[in-house]
C-alpha cells in the first residue's frame, strides 16, 4: 500500500451530510510486482484494463482501492475535477472486488436521462447532489456491483480536455456489509 486514509467524520451520525466516507488504500503495481500472487494480479489486471480501453498502460495512475463500510458513500463527483493530478483524468475502470453486501449501487443521474441537463445546473456539484438527493438509483443509470464486473466511462469529451458533465456519479450507502472496488485511472 502506498497510502491508506480514512476519509469522513469520526461520528457516524455525521456520515450522511459528508460528500465522502470511506477507506482508501492506494496500490503501486510496479512497487509490488515483485511481491508474489497478489503483485502479478493487480499488473494483469491493469494491463487487462488498458488492453480493453486502448490507452497505454503508461499513462495508467497506480490503483485505488475503496472500502464502504456501513452508510459509507461517494456522493455525486466526476473523477477529474478538482486538483492538477487528477485533471487529465480520460477515462476511468471501475471494478467490484465482490458482491457480498446490500445497497452500494454506482448511479450516474444523466445517462438515460436527457432531460437532466434542463433540470439541473449540470456544471455545479452542489445543485447536482441536491437534485439527484446525493445518490439515487431511479433516475440516470444504476449498477448493482457484481463481483468481477467493470465499469469503464469517459471522464472528458472526445478529443479535448473538456471535463464531460454527464459523467457525474456516485456510489450509494452500503446498507449491510462492506463494498469493496478498484479503481483505474488513465490519462
Amino acid at each position: 500500500f502506498v497510502q491508506g486514509r480514512q476519509v469522513g467524520p469520526g461520528d457516524p451520525g455525521d456520515k450522511a451530510k459528508q460528500p465522502r466516507t470511506s477507506s482508501t488504500a492506494w496500490i503501486n503495481a510496479s512497487t509490488i510486482a515483485s511481491s508474489g500472487q497478489a503483485g502479478r494480479l493487480v499488473t494483469s489486471a491493469q494491463r487487462r484494463l488498458a488492453s480493453r480501453s486502448r490507452r497505454p498502460l503508461a499513462h495508467a495512475e497506480n490503483m485505488q482501492v475503496p472500502r464502504y463500510g456501513v452508510n459509507d458513500h461517494y456522493h455525486y463527483h466526476l473523477d477529474n475535477g478538482g486538483s492538477s493530478n487528477i485533471k487529465g483524468r480520460v477515462l476511468t475502470a471501475l471494478a467490484y472486488l465482490h458482491d457480498d453486501f446490500e445497497g452500494g449501487a454506482t448511479n450516474w443521474p444523466g445517462a438515460n436521462n436527457a432531460d437532466a441537463a434542463e433540470q439541473v445546473n449540470i456544471r455545479n456539484v452542489h445543485a447536482v447532489r441536491e437534485h439527484f438527493a446525493r445518490c439515487q438509483v431511479e433516475r440516470g443509470l444504476s449498477v448493482a456491483p457484481q463481483q468481477g464486473s467493470v465499469a469503464l466511462f469517459y471522464t472528458l469529451l472526445p478529443n479535448t480536455a473538456e471535463k464531460d458533465w454527464w459523467a457525474w456519479h456516485a456510489s450509494c450507502d452500503v446498507k449491510a456489509g462492506e463494498k469493496w472496488a478498484a479503481n483505474f485511472w488513465f490519462h
